[in-house]
């Protein structure tokens, strides 16, 4: 998300190989790699920070290490900050549009 707009939306289903649907730092990882550089270039540009509140998989010591081998900036963030959420406000935008949308 950036202020010129919304990037893809990604449905996580069934995200190990093993099915066992566990969200962790590979998978993380994973959807990082194919999501991040895309959405960032046609939203942002080249220069871009990206934001990771404090989950478990956001702070593994594999998942810090991708986002320095990438050269990614982080911008720092408290672990109980919901009123600065943007993803809170993505979802409220997201239903208000269903909302609309359904007759």
């Amino acid at each position: 998300m950036a202020a010129s707009g919304m990037g893809s939306l990604v449905f996580i289903n069934d995200v190990t190989v093993d099915r066992s649907r566990t969200m962790n730092s590979e998978v993380e990882r994973n959807i990082l790699s194919a999501q991040i550089r895309p959405n960032a270039s046609k939203l942002i540009g080249r220069h871009f920070i990206t934001q990771q509140d404090n989950d478990p998989k956001h702070t593994a010591r594999a998942t810090k290490g991708f986002l320095t081998a990438k050269k990614w900036k982080i911008l720092d963030w408290l672990s109980q900050s919901p009123d600065l959420n943007p993803i809170e406000h993505a979802f409220y935008m997201l239903k208000r549009r269903l909302k609309a949308e359904v007759p």
